[in-house]
């Protein structure tokens, strides 16, 4: 009997499924941001540490207001808290408005999560 050692190419290591779900799970919480569900997108986002959770984290906490713990996890990710105020950008339900300083930070975000699958 030959058995086969070579595991088909569908086949990931923990490592690279973790960096597969941790992927998802970036747009996933920027997904809910946008939509006004901060607190689904925090519980995502919160679990892991690599640069990109951390700036959305950040992101999370400058728009429910906590700038302290907002330039806390800039930090960790590396940068300068953005100067721009956030708050006066969200409509009635939460949801970001279209061609403002929010809807930019959260598109630039989501370009971050294309560039990190390269």
């Amino acid at each position: 009997m030959i058995i086969n050692t070579n595991p088909p190419k569908s086949c990931y290591s923990c490592d690279e499924v973790y960096k597969k779900d941790m992927e998802c799970d970036h747009i996933k919480a920027l997904d809910l941001a946008r939509d006004g569900r901060w607190d689904e997108s925090h519980k995502l986002v919160q679990q892991y540490s690599d640069k990109l959770s951390c700036l959305i984290h950040a992101y999370l906490h400058r728009v429910e207001g906590d700038i302290d713990n907002a330039q806390y996890w800039y930090g960790r990710a590396g940068e300068d808290m953005p100067n721009n105020t956030l708050d006066t950008y969200r409509d009635v339900g939460g949801r970001v408005e279209s061609g403002t300083e929010f809807e930019e930070e959260l598109n630039h975000l989501y370009e971050m999560t294309d560039r990190s699958r390269m």
